[in-house]
């Protein structure tokens, strides 16, 4: 009788725990729809802490293609991946929250998807390289997404600030984060020297505040890894060529387009951690 009671009870808790973690599961799906767009700040805010191994890794734990495994895990766990909510998602719950956001959302679900594996696949660089001399200090940068900027009106920073440690221009060469095509070049009041290099994923990546530029033309094709200019300080001006009004570093900014064609900006920062271990290292300018 008491072996009869016990094995009703393990059976009980079984059910039980079997409905938590399908409620769990259910409970992840964002309520609404503009949540898997880039009207969602915490999405545009990027927080991906994982290399493209780690997701390559994950996703394939997961049998499910990269971009469609780190839209369901960012969806999942509140906007973030890291180890330690990719460990906590498993293979079960990711396959089934994919399910029903593709089941509710299909459109919007396949679009965040796509943004997110040409992201990871863009992203082959660090985009300042080491001295080869090692005589340079090299750079620091921080998530600076968001903060207020005064300069021309009140306006929010949308782009991460990498730091030169030798605040000379000229010495630290840019290189591009990315393979894709030259689309802009030339003078912005905000940004000065500024390139843009545009993926094939349709991913626009902007650099600003050089000092120099590489001998490059719009129409241009760039390799991850190429030579596009030199640091600088450059900028916060209407004249071409003003230096000297701030520090010097490098504005990089990730731009992509939404549903809405209106080009957007998402956070670099995260994506930039995640390639610190793919550093070049180069010569520098003197």
């Amino acid at each position: 009788m008491k072996k009869s009671r016990a094995y009703v009870l393990l059976a009980a808790l079984v059910v039980f725990i079997c409905i938590c973690t399908a409620s769990l599961t259910e409970g992840r799906l964002p309520l609404k729809r503009e949540a898997l767009t880039l009207q969602n700040d915490n999405l545009r805010a990027m927080r991906i802490e994982l290399t493209a191994e780690e997701i390559a890794q994950y996703a394939d734990e997961c049998n499910l293609p990269v971009g469609e495994y780190l839209c369901t895990l960012m969806a999942a766990e509140n906007w973030t991946a890291d180890v330690q909510t990719a460990q906590s998602l498993t293979h079960k719950q990711a396959v089934a929250l994919r399910n029903r956001l593709v089941r509710h959302y299909p459109e919007e679900f396949y679009k965040m998807s796509s943004l997110y594996a040409g992201l990871v696949a863009d992203m082959q660089c660090f985009p300042i390289p080491v001295s080869k001399g090692n005589e340079q200090m090299w750079v620091e940068y921080c998530d600076s997404w968001g903060l207020e900027r005064t300069y021309g009106g009140e306006r929010r920073h949308e782009g991460t600030d990498i730091m030169a440690q030798n605040n000379t221009p000229g010495i630290y060469p840019v290189l591009s984060a990315t393979a894709g095509t030259v689309t802009n070049i030339g003078w912005l009041e905000l940004g000065g020297w500024r390139i843009g290099i545009t993926s094939e994923n349709g991913i626009y990546y902007y650099y600003a505040h050089l000092d120099s530029y590489a001998p490059l033309s719009v129409g241009d094709t760039v390799t991850a890894g190429q030579l596009l200019g030199f640091m600088g300080n450059t900028g916060y001006s209407k004249v071409e060529g003003t230096k000297g009004k701030f520090d010097v570093h490098l504005h990089f900014g990730i731009y992509v387009t939404d549903e809405n064609g209106t080009e957007l900006a998402v956070n670099p920062c995260y994506l930039l951690k995640t390639i610190e271990n793919k550093v070049l290292y180069y010569q520098y300018g003197v």
